[in-house]
């Protein structure tokens, strides 16, 4: 069916002409009249966004995503799929089917001796942009749900890198800069990581108890690339738990990274890339220079926003070394310190410690409502190691009651000063006063004014309420 799905075409209905078959008003769905008099009837109930993003992409006259008045039908769509998600957000009935669907997620996790633990995007996320859609810009939505997921297997990936980059470093290798890692692939060799990843997957330099290779395992690679010679200890131990988590060609690796589910309902908002030269990137024969007369092309997609997701580790067989708790630090370092799905390197897809309100940044320690991390383009860019990390872990096992879905709530905004970054507002059903700050707010560039209508959400932590998110009410 996937083959066929709706808005690709294959198998839908389409006119003769540009307006035949398309009555049902601005976008139409390509079906037969009747059954798309239904689907239009029932798509504004619809509160799986996945489905609708999937399926149901709506095409203008002559059945092309270009819009009247020049509008891009692109976005309008992306709109669409906002619109279907506030519902959600604020739907009775949406709202406790994502929560029985996040407590069937949990159930599954503990049954693989996992402990779900929560992160927040410090901005914003993207997951799934390379999927082929009809938009062209793809997005991952749970096939059954309907909701964002981030895959296990791109955490599994992210927290494989930080593993092999911590091993790199403690036996001295450097990861190579890009332009040197490009040189020395097309003249077909591997760079000293690589090689390094491949002597860990073959089992080459196996370090015995006293942390160096024993004598078995000297090959002539390992012999080339003599890396963890005299290494301390721990190395070796750490070389030992990566194979245990990831595996080997000769064995299946034993953890079990989960995908990524949103605690609540999730934010979801539409972004835009804008390509400047879009001319010089698709001219193959060099004739067009980047010049500034290029006209740019605005490519809209979504992202999540500032939404708490959940995250699990789990287990199979024997766990006697600490295997699965170094596999979640892993993944946790590279949550913070790498980020997690696309456009990375302009800021997206880091995260903060959900479970945590103090953290040292360079031997910093700030306490306050809202974690401070460091920027992300500055821990992306490290060709060494790892970014740097809080001296205190947070607790791998935090207790069932902080991973309760959050509950948004509507309220009535009694104050706000811009100049402090401070406001006060009062819940429209019970009449209590919480106290929130500019970093709560999650509509950028908006002011909360006095006596306007917010959706908030609260977190309660050893008998303290405080105000987790803040946006505008509808």
């Amino acid at each position: 069916m996937r083959d066929g799905r709706l808005g690709v075409g294959g198998g839908g209905f389409r006119g003769r002409s540009g307006t035949e078959g398309n009555d049902d008003g601005p976008g139409g769905l390509p079906l037969p009249s009747a059954t798309r008099k239904a689907a239009v009837a029932w798509l504004d109930k619809c509160g799986n966004v996945g489905l609708l993003f999937d399926r149901y992409i709506r095409f203008y006259d002559p059945w092309g995503l270009e819009a009247p008045k020049k509008t891009s039908g692109k976005l309008l769509n992306l709109q669409k799929i906002v619109v279907a998600q506030q519902r959600c957000q604020t739907d009775r009935v949406w709202k406790q089917f994502h929560q029985q669907a996040i407590e069937r997620w949990m159930g599954t996790v503990r049954s693989r001796a996992a402990e779900p633990f929560r992160m927040m995007p410090q901005w914003r996320f993207i997951t799934g942009l390379g999927e082929k859609t009809a938009l062209e810009v793809g997005f991952r939505f749970h096939q059954l749900y309907g909701f964002p997921i981030i895959p296990g297997s791109g955490l599994k990936g992210l927290a494989r890198m930080v593993a092999l980059w911590e091993i790199g470093e403690a036996v001295g290798v450097k990861r190579a800069p890009l332009s040197e890692a490009r040189r020395i692939r097309k003249a077909g060799e591997r760079t000293d990581l690589e090689k390094l990843e491949d002597r860990l997957l073959s089992g080459e330099g196996r370090a015995n108890q006293r942390g160096s290779p024993s004598d078995q395992t000297k090959t002539k690679a390992s012999a080339v690339l003599d890396l963890w010679e005299g290494a301390p200890a721990s190395v070796a131990k750490r070389v030992g738990l990566f194979r245990r988590v990831f595996g080997t060609p000769q064995a299946e690796g034993q953890a079990v990274f989960f995908d990524a589910v949103p605690a609540v309902p999730p934010i979801l908002e539409v972004d835009i890339m804008n390509v400047h030269f879009g001319d010089y990137y698709q001219d193959g024969k060099n004739q067009v220079p980047p010049a500034d007369y290029l006209n740019p092309t605005p490519i809209p997609f979504l992202a999540v926003g500032r939404s708490p997701f959940l995250f699990a580790v789990g287990w199979h067989g024997n766990d006697d070394g600490g295997a699965q708790e170094q596999a979640i630090e892993w993944l946790k370092k590279g949550l913070t310190g790498f980020g997690a799905g696309a456009k990375t390197a302009a800021g997206y897809g880091y995260f903060i410690d959900g479970e945590r309100t103090r953290v040292e940044v360079k031997g910093l320690r700030v306490e306050g409502e809202e974690p401070v991390v460091a920027k992300p383009h500055a821990l992306a860019s490290r060709a060494e190691g790892i970014a740097p990390q809080p001296s205190e872990a947070p607790p791998l096992n935090p207790e069932p009651s902080t991973l309760n879905p959050i509950v948004e709530h509507r309220g009535i905004v009694r104050e706000y000063r811009p100049d402090k970054g401070i406001g006060r507002l009062a819940d429209e059903e019970t009449g209590e006063e919480l106290t929130f700050r500019r970093e709560a707010v999650l509509d950028r560039g908006w002011s909360p004014g006095k006596k306007s209508t917010v959706l908030y959400t609260v977190e309660d932590r050893e008998g303290c309420r405080s105000v987790l998110t803040v946006r505008k009410g509808r």
